[in-house]
């Protein structure tokens, strides 16, 4: 008889054995995705990733051979701070060293692994992925594709997307939508005049010292935040930029000399942003 109750036992705690492990492997969740540590580079440079030393077999991985190798070293350049949406979608970029009309991107989905790369020289842009078709670009990719495109300025009249087997595929250019940035004349100012409401606005338009003074200031105040490399200095620099626009506004706008004071601010910003530098630049090193 109890050689007939034992295995009995036997089985029923087996059973619940299975049970228990079935429930906890449903309760923990989905397994941590391989490119989850992409996420903690957050804000940072892309410089500093490209460091990690599991950031070629990502590129080698996601980029097919015909581009990798492009992106790759593109994004070894100057760079942009990695950009990650939802926490989940991760973007980096950057421009070639001593080339930065040549720019690299990569856009990967750190919870599936997904991902695509980019390489651009003037008006021609060329897609290409181990994972993704020209017909299946998720819409993530495509948002952070066309920002990359605003954000830089670029010309894009050409595309063409690459994909794990080497075959290329031609996309019509409004596979990407992206607004064109307004492009001021050589002569200033920055903004549209034509937009022109306040009385500061229209005094920089109607005064051709002034303009060239407003284009001066505004693509030094660009070059310098294309060329910080972390979302920490870019607000820095956002900030700064934003509380001296306050800052003319306020002291010159009930003036007697109306232009004479926004020449002296002019000056002042331009030699300012000229001789910034961050605030972690003055830390001391520990």
């Amino acid at each position: 008889m109890l050689m007939k109750v034992y295995p009995l036992k036997i089985q029923a705690i087996a059973s619940a054995l299975v049970f228990l492990l079935i429930s906890d492997s449903a309760s923990a969740g989905p397994a941590t995705s391989p490119t989850a540590w992409l996420l903690q580079y957050e804000g940072k440079s892309t410089n500093q990733l490209i460091w990690d030393k599991r950031f070629v077999a990502l590129v080698n991985s996601r980029v097919p051979p015909a581009l990798s190798d492009n992106v790759a070293m593109a994004l070894g350049g100057p760079p942009d701070p990695v950009v990650v949406e939802d926490h989940r979608y991760v973007s980096m970029s950057a421009c070639r060293p001593h080339s930065c009309t040549e720019k690299g991107f990569l856009w990967i989905d750190a919870e599936t692994g997904m991902g695509i790369g980019a390489f651009h020289v003037p008006g021609t842009l060329r897609l290409a992925s181990n994972s993704l078709s020209a017909a299946n670009i998720p819409p993530q990719a495509k948002l952070a594709l066309s920002s990359w495109i605003y954000e830089q300025s670029m010309s894009v009249e050409y595309i063409e997307f690459i994909d794990r087997s080497g075959a290329k595929v031609e996309m019509p250019p409004k596979s990407f939508s992206w607004k064109e940035k307004f492009q001021p004349p050589s002569t200033g100012p920055a903004f549209d005049c034509t937009m022109a409401q306040s009385k500061i606005e229209k005094t920089i338009c109607a005064d051709t010292g002034l303009a060239a003074q407003d284009l001066a200031v505004s693509e030094l105040y660009h070059s310098i935040r294309l060329g910080s490399g972390t979302t920490g200095v870019q607000e820095e620099l956002r900030s700064l930029q934003r509380k001296w626009l306050q800052q003319r506004d306020r002291e010159c706008l009930n003036v007697d000399n109306l232009v004479d004071c926004l020449k002296d601010q002019y000056t002042a910003q331009y030699k300012r942003l000229n001789n910034w530098l961050p605030a972690s630049a003055h830390r001391p090193q520990s």
